[in-house]
């Protein structure tokens, strides 16, 4: 079969026709929403400048804002409008649907999934005040921002549907008017070493680990696939299409394997993969599918978000300058909360344990005596103010909890036990970020230079409590010296307990036995005169 013909065509569902209709309510009463073709929902200009992917969306509708093409896209002589619709379809029909499709992006009121126990949110539908915070009014098509909004979302429909590897003609057909449009909302990864190349990505769970530290966009890590799956919503709720739709050619891997992650289900606000067998009617859309062609660009986007902060976004410098004041707000907010765990971590350590030593130079943490014990030595200046600083330092370790670098560091920060038994179960709430999954990623078999199969856990490591305190060389002395002297004094009472028991618990013998006992042993002494021959 032709690489390049479109055997899944999308039409507008027959029971959603009256999107077709003139934008004139009832008894002329205007446009209102989801009354006609193009009455969509007013959005008012933000005064503030955007970041990120919403951001980047807002810039590139500016840049879409011809009436030329608009004028061309509204017919069905359209080449991108012929490959999704194809045969026997009307400009009247793709206005419907258009609007539809838009209509039911905007109402989708988020998108989450289950990711380690937890709720991970990756859109909400305030995120397109965002997306639109140059305003838009309706009647949509009779505005230059609603124009490009039209452009923009077909656009999105073609990727969505996506080209078979091969199709070449169709991709250079779409190339030229939406080109910036796939590059705005592409979804990066990372890029692999030649250590991790080739690892098998499993779940959505682990794909999001990697797509979220990756974006680059603090307020919304997740823009890109969840603006995508809101125009994918649209698509499945107004169109008739056989599935499944296709992320594939919106992402770039950088060497990451995700052939084996299955096809995926958005259900009311919750998206989930778990494979399928094909045997249900229900809408699906693919992550990856080796089949599909890509139509973004190879290189990753080198932009750092919030971090730099330049006027490339159409923004005033007052704009600007308000930006990074609210950034900065965020920043001192954040170092208020990890000042005020500090002093909260050293106070509790202040109380159980304290720092001493032989000298300035041997200092080492133990757990404070109880106040009927010896009092410690008192130590001297260069002591003290040494112990001091150790005892700040072992606080700030304290109060650290691990965070794994890459998704594959083996290291990690060791943190203080708690002195409060267990802590309780936190209560399940809703993330806006995630850091990697639980699960482990697979290096598939036959890579070079190894073929063992190599694991890459991108788990936060649980922290491990602190080694118990070496004791110092003159402690270990006079410990033993008390050792030795407990034994003999042991000795001692033994020996004394012994005399006691000759003297007083031995039972005597017979006056009889010990006389006779004597006659035996004594000789008897006779006086007389030697005779000598």
């Amino acid at each position: 079969m032709d690489a390049d013909q479109n055997i899944w065509p999308v039409r507008l569902k027959d029971e959603l026709e009256h999107w077709t209709f003139p934008n004139q309510g009832p008894g002329g009463r205007g446009c209102q929403w989801e009354e006609g073709a193009y009455c969509l929902p007013n959005f008012s200009g933000k005064a503030e400048a955007v970041g990120g992917v919403l951001g980047k969306w807002g810039v590139m509708l500016t840049k879409l804002k011809t009436s030329h093409q608009w004028a061309e896209l509204t017919r069905e002589e359209h080449q991108v409008v012929k490959e999704l619709l194809g045969g026997g379809s009307s400009g009247v029909e793709w206005r419907g649907l258009l609007s539809c499709i838009i209509s039911k992006a905007l109402e989708i009121k988020q998108i989450k999934v289950r990711a380690g126990g937890n709720w991970l949110q990756l859109w909400s539908n305030q995120n397109w005040a965002e997306a639109l915070n140059k305003g838009v009014v309706s009647p949509w098509n009779q505005n230059t921002t609603g124009q490009a909004m039209f452009l923009a979302v077909t656009c999105v429909i073609r990727a969505l549907i996506g080209y078979q590897v091969g199709g070449r003609n169709q991709q250079k057909n779409s190339q030229a008017l939406c080109g910036e449009v796939w590059n705005t909302v592409k979804i990066n990864l990372p890029k692999t070493t030649k250590e991790i190349q080739g690892i098998h990505v499993k779940s959505l769970e682990q794909f999001l680990s990697l797509v979220g530290p990756n974006s680059q966009d603090p307020l919304s890590p997740y823009g890109s696939i969840g603006l995508l799956l809101t125009i994918y919503y649209g698509l499945i709720t107004c169109g008739n299409h056989k599935p499944p739709y296709d992320l594939t050619g919106l992402i770039n891997t950088n060497g990451w394997d995700l052939e084996k992650l299955g096809s995926c289900t958005l259900n009311k606000s919750i998206f989930s993969c778990g494979g399928g067998t094909g045997e249900t009617d229900q809408p699906r859309i693919n992550i990856w599918n080796k089949t599909m062609a890509k139509v973004v660009s190879e290189d990753s986007d080198e932009e750092s978000g919030l971090s730099k902060l330049t006027l490339v976004t159409e923004d005033t410098e007052d704009q600007v300058a308000k930006r990074k004041a609210e950034q900065q707000r965020r920043n001192n907010e954040t170092a208020e909360k990890i000042a005020g765990g500090m002093n909260a971590a050293h106070n509790q350590a202040k109380e159980t344990q304290t720092v001493y030593g032989p000298n300035s130079n041997s200092l080492s943490v133990h757990l404070r005596e109880p106040r009927h014990s010896r009092s410690l030595p008192p130590a001297t200046q260069g002591s003290t103010l040494q112990s001091q600083h150790s005892r700040v330092r072992s606080t700030t370790e304290a109060t650290k909890v691990p965070i794994p670098v890459g998704g594959h560091d083996e290291t990690t920060e060791e943190q203080e036990p708690s002195q409060t038994g267990p802590s309780e179960p936190q209560e399940e709430k809703l993330l806006s970020f995630r850091g990697p999954s639980s699960e482990e990623f697979e290096v598939s078999k036959g890579q070079a230079g190894d073929e063992k199969e190599q694991t890459l856990n991108v788990e936060g490591k649980t922290p491990s409590a602190y080694p118990t305190p070496s004791l110092n060389p003159s402690k270990s002395t006079e410990g033993i010296g008390g050792i030795l002297g407990g034994i003999m004094g042991i000795l001692l009472a033994l020996g004394g307990i012994y005399g006691l028991y000759r003297v007083y618990f031995r039972k005597p013998k017979p006056f009889k036995d010990r006389r006779q006992q004597t006659q035996a042993t004594t000789r008897n002494v006779t006086y007389g005169q030697i005779e000598v021959d």
